[in-house]
């Protein structure tokens, strides 16, 4: 069963409760400590309070997110010119994407483990300096092999950033105020369509594709030196037994928000016992959780991207920008404004989306708004499949695309109140793999 409102890791994503009916593990789990052997993480977040520590955590969780997602859209807007400055065929653009998605889905499922053993903030760093050298690299590139060998470090970049990202994005507040992470997070992933391709329409014709890829992925700087100046995850580091860390780590947060913590304080910190290999998602005390959310990752994300693709059918023009009239491998244009338009609108609804959702999710819990969202989508999509009238039908295709980004989202908060502290990134790293896949299959 997935977490609902009544999960073990709902409430506190330092130390579960226990559930109504505990599972019998086959592996060792998260052991509760006595409660004289320290303070609850999340009472020491309530002294530390809402602050600056919190905002500078979640502005690198935004700007990691939207360099994930600007890497992913930037490779559909420079194609047209890639196509005319190497003569490709389309045997090569479909491998260089499905080269780049396949090492984003290997990363990610294979990856993931790390950011458990080794931490949120090591990975993420490690990661960013890689795709840095990788952004340079395949903006000088001067060959297509040297090009698309850029892209796969690229991707496998972005596989384990958004793994460790969401980490991030839950763990460095109290419990109820994972959302938020979660949704700044995907907030600036959205907006990173828009931005790329308002920057296009700005700067790629004058500047050139090689400048125009280095000005998109800027911000992973500013991204870089936040993550090395703030602590790793408070919370890691409690699970990880690193007790001197986890009380360096609160400290700091409190100066940030000028708080002033006891001179004595003694967080209820553990080591964690070892979950073992990834395998153990398959043991039978995760297999239901994660089978279920696999399936439901899996289907949301496949009717997403159909709905990606089909959209801009409608409106006459191809998933890169150019026209749907035109044949192919005859054209090098770009995105136009129209084409800019069209992602602003279908982003505005996505972003409206997101925040109406973060509102019901905190009220109501996460299975009620995960079910609507659930039912609505087949029918709108059935009505996609059965309506004759064209406008009507980019209506409901449209409403279907938010639906969309709310299962996602809401998955995306599900996931890791369903597994431990200490298997959260890799759970996260398995389960979204097949977004990248469906992208490929699409």
């Amino acid at each position: 069963m997935i977490a609902t409102s009544n999960s073990p890791y709902y409430g506190s994503l330092t130390t579960p409760s226990t559930p109504t009916t505990p599972p019998t593990p086959t592996h060792p789990t998260t052991p509760t400590p006595p409660e004289d052997e320290g303070v609850d993480l999340d009472k020491v977040y309530e002294a530390v309070g809402l602050g600056p520590a919190q905002y500078w955590a979640w502005a690198a969780v935004a700007l990691v997110g939207y360099i994930d997602y600007a890497q992913l859209t930037l490779l559909s807007v420079i194609m047209p010119t890639l196509r005319c400055e190497w003569d490709l065929t389309a045997e090569f653009e479909a491998g260089i994407a499905g080269a780049m998605y396949g090492s984003y889905a290997a990363a990610a499922m294979c990856l993931g483990k790390v950011g458990d053993v080794y931490g949120r903030r090591l990975v993420v760093s490690v990661s960013l300096v890689i795709l840095i050298v990788a952004t340079v690299g395949g903006a000088a590139a001067h060959s297509k092999g040297l090009f698309l060998f850029f892209q796969i470090i690229a991707g496998a970049c972005v596989g384990i950033n958004w793994t460790a990202t969401i980490c991030y994005a839950t763990e460095f507040a109290e419990s109820k105020r994972r959302t938020t992470g979660v949704a700044i997070s995907n907030l600036a992933a959205i907006s990173a369509m828009v931005i790329v391709g308002a920057v296009a329409l700005a700067v790629l014709n004058s500047l050139g594709r090689r400048w125009f890829e280095i000005i998109i992925c800027l911000p992973v700087l500013p991204a870089l030196g936040i993550v090395i100046w703030l602590p790793d995850s408070p919370r890691y580091l409690c699970v990880s037994g690193k007790k001197e860390e986890a009380v360096k780590a609160v400290r700091f947060m409190a100066r940030l928000n000028k708080k002033t913590l006891s001179e004595d304080l003694e967080l209820r910190c553990y080591e964690d016992e070892p979950l073992g290999s990834c395998w153990v998602l398959f043991s039978k005390e995760y297999l239901r959780s994660t089978a279920s959310l696999s399936l439901l990752f899996f289907c949301t994300v496949f009717i997403g991207f159909g709905l990606i693709v089909y959209l801009p059918l409608m409106f006459r023009t191809d998933y890169c920008g150019f026209s749907k009239a035109a044949p192919e491998h005859e054209t090098c244009s770009l995105l136009t404004q129209q084409d800019l338009l069209q992602m602003t609108a279908g982003v505005s609804l996505s972003l409206l989306a997101v925040v109406g959702t973060t509102f019901a999710a905190n009220a109501i819990g996460r299975l009620n708004p995960l079910r609507l969202a659930s039912g609505l989508q087949i029918i709108a999509v059935g009505f996609v499949f059965v309506c004759m009238d064209e406008v009507f039908k980019v209506v409901v295709a449209a409403c279907a695309a938010t639906l969309n980004i709310i299962i996602s989202y809401m998955l995306w908060i599900i996931i890791p109140e369903s597994y431990p502290t200490n298997l959260r990134s890799t759970a996260i790293g398995f389960i979204n793999s097949p977004h990248p896949e469906c992208d490929i299959a699409i």
